[in-house]
């Protein structure tokens, strides 16, 4: 039960991160993106009225900024994967978590068995179990013969001679 619960803690630990972690690619991305943007727009700009050095440092600067934001889109998508897997794996800790507790409760058995014989059904009451000892209340013991040792028995036959 204890290796259940810790598998549940840490599955719960590892989504957290997942979760943390795709949320930091995706502002990451978002940023990217306004960069991307940005840099397209400066391109335009450059290309109507720029020089062919500027044009070409400025195209240079579109597609490293571009070739980020691909990077950090592919991150992204591996985040958003580690989530789900991180989701499945929570929720599969939380079910062993719950079919370890409904395995350690006890069986609710039936009072009587039934047999299918070609003469009809047969149902055969089951005796009750004999309580644990821990469950039995201790009989008085009233009736019982007190016991003694041999030689209290000799010394009360010779007081009876």
């Amino acid at each position: 039960m204890a290796d259940v619960n810790m598998a549940l803690k840490q599955a719960q630990a590892t989504y957290e991160q997942a979760q943390q972690s795709y949320e930091k690619f995706n502002q990451k991305y978002r940023e990217a993106k306004q960069a991307v943007l940005s840099a397209q727009s400066t391109f335009a700009g450059v290309q109507t009225i720029g020089d062919r050095t500027t044009i070409e440092t400025s195209s240079q600067l579109l597609k490293n900024v571009q070739n980020n934001l691909d990077r950090i889109s592919a991150n992204l998508l591996v985040a958003k994967e580690n989530v789900k897997a991180a989701r499945n794996n929570l929720e599969n800790a939380k079910k062993a978590v719950e079919l370890e507790e409904k395995n350690h409760q006890p069986l609710k058995q039936p009072l009587y068995t039934t047999i299918l014989t070609s003469y009809g059904d047969i149902k055969i009451t089951k005796k009750n179990k004999p309580k644990s000892s821990h469950e039995r209340v201790a009989k008085e013991q009233k009736d019982a013969p007190v016991k003694m040792t041999r030689a209290e028995y000799r010394q009360k036959l010779n007081e009876h001679k």
